[in-house]
């Protein structure tokens, strides 16, 4: 072929292209034509899947903004679509038993992450434990933390029969894995008849209070007993994080949100904003009465029903 018939080729080439791209934005129809056919090819013809897979790669490497959508988008697949979080989970937990580079990129990632991140270098909170009061806690020890923990016995005292019967029955409590030599010191909680353990960070002087809900227990007397905390807490500490699992689905659209409304009466805004268990409702809340600075995110978890959730505080907080 000729020079000139060369560069007739590749112009007509080059207009052919831009007129399909052009096509493929506007046009569904043959955009899912398209779509179709390049599946069927993917499924069937293995040196084009191996050239689209390779050419993928390529393109996340070094295109920012096409890594940064593919990432956005896995992050709200993730989030919404339940199958395909199971199959993400499934897949994670099998290359880390049977791949050594990337179990040790995770376990990099996770001391990278604990250099890193204030919240998960500090404390690491249990909302609900299911620990008894005849466990010994040394088996729940980790290394530099100190394990923070409170029964359902011990926290119900009361006398009426809702009370006794959450006083004997299984499971329940709350924990908190603090950091040694950190600024985190446990304060006696100010009243009984609800699961909870107090800690306050003398570095920032923010108390968090870690609250567990059972199911069974009717949102007039828990309220009740929420309402005496929150007045001691008003009296006594300016910035407060409450966070735990509250039972109160504040994705639902046919059940009401009391509690909720409650903490917003009494100044606290509620700042998760995403599922936090598998069945994709919202029942692990995350109450603040520090106007802003505070950011909450997902944290995936294999091994358990409710997602874990991690708090971020940022230099610039606006304190009460």
């Amino acid at each position: 072929m000729s020079e000139k018939h060369r560069n007739c080729y590749e112009n007509v080439r080059q207009r052919s292209l831009e007129y399909a791209k052009a096509k493929y934005k506007t046009d569904e129809k043959y955009r899912d034509k398209i779509l179709l056919s390049s599946s069927n090819k993917y499924k069937r013809d293995a040196r084009y899947k191996r050239n689209l897979i390779q050419f993928g790669k390529e393109k996340y490497k070094r295109n920012a903004g096409y890594r940064k959508e593919l990432l956005d988008k896995g992050k709200t697949k993730y989030r919404n679509d339940q199958k395909y979080r199971d199959y993400l989970k499934q897949c994670s937990k099998k290359k880390y038993d049977e791949d050594d580079k990337h179990r040790a990129l995770v376990r990099q990632k996770g001391v990278q992450k604990y250099k890193t991140n204030f919240f998960f270098r500090e404390a690491v909170i249990e909302k609900k434990t299911w620990m008894s009061d005849c466990d010994r806690l040394e088996q729940f020890a980790l290394d530099d933390f100190v394990l923070h923990h409170v029964s359902r016995k011990q926290s119900y005292v009361g006398e009426n029969e809702q009370i006794r019967n959450l006083h004997r029955a299984k499971g329940g409590g709350v924990a908190a894995y603090i950091k040694q030599r950190s600024q985190f010191v446990r304060v006696q909680m100010p009243i009984r008849d609800i699961e909870g353990l107090m800690l306050k960070d003398m570095d920032t002087e923010i108390t968090f209070v870690i609250i567990y809900k059972p199911s069974v227990y009717t949102t007039k007397h828990f309220l009740q007993r929420l309402e005496l905390l929150l007045n001691i807490l008003h009296q006594t500490s300016r910035n407060n994080i409450i966070l735990g699992d509250f039972n109160e689905n504040l994705l639902s659209t046919t059940t009401s949100t009391p509690i909720q409304k409650f903490m917003k009466e009494f100044g606290y805004h509620q700042l998760v904003d995403f599922a936090t268990t598998e069945n994709r409702t919202l029942i692990d809340h995350v109450y603040s009465n520090i106007p802003n600075g505070i950011h909450v995110h997902v944290c995936p978890t294999y091994y358990s029903y409710h997602e874990a959730i991690r708090i971020d505080m940022s230099s610039s907080i606006d304190w009460v």
